[in-house]
């Protein structure tokens, strides 16, 4: 997977939320207390590249196991290199692993699925598979940006 067009921010929140799961409120509330981040402004709307979408889908997942949302977005953006992520990179081994229950930016870990071992008898983790949703952000912002980002 390669290409700089994965970090030009050219998706709306809609188009985001939809690639994400969730509706385009949820969106822009996680925005309200984390979008300089993960999106850009350009007049009165915000816009996200396929990037910060990958980064918001994982930040997705540790919400709903009881992370902040603040304290998700900033684990899902410092686990994937920060300002200098790109979802092109994810590799098919990389995981993200986390305490269930939530917790602080120190609780989880970009991991490699050979470390699955290292991690078994851990029961509160939870294992977010990180190339799954890469592949998914990539092939549905790659066809939106054909069909009309072009």
């Amino acid at each position: 997977m390669s290409g700089t067009w994965t970090r030009d921010r050219v998706f709306t929140i809609e188009e985001a939320a939809g690639i994400i799961g969730v509706p385009s409120s949820t969106v822009r509330e996680w925005l309200a207390k984390a979008g300089n981040l993960i999106s850009a402004k350009s007049g009165a709307r915000r816009f996200m590249s396929a990037t910060d979408i990958f980064i918001a889908a994982v930040a997705r997942h540790l919400i709903a196991t009881g992370y902040a949302t603040t304290t998700a977005v900033e684990i899902a953006f410092s686990l994937h290199g920060g300002s200098s992520a790109d979802v092109a990179t994810i590799e098919h081994d990389d995981i993200v692993v986390a305490r269930a229950g939530g917790g602080d930016v120190s609780s989880a870990a970009l991991s490699k699925m050979g470390a699955l071992a290292d991690i078994a008898d851990e029961s509160d983790a939870f294992i977010i598979l990180a190339y799954q949703f890469a592949a998914k952000v990539l092939a549905e912002t790659n066809t939106l940006r054909s069909n009309s980002h072009a």
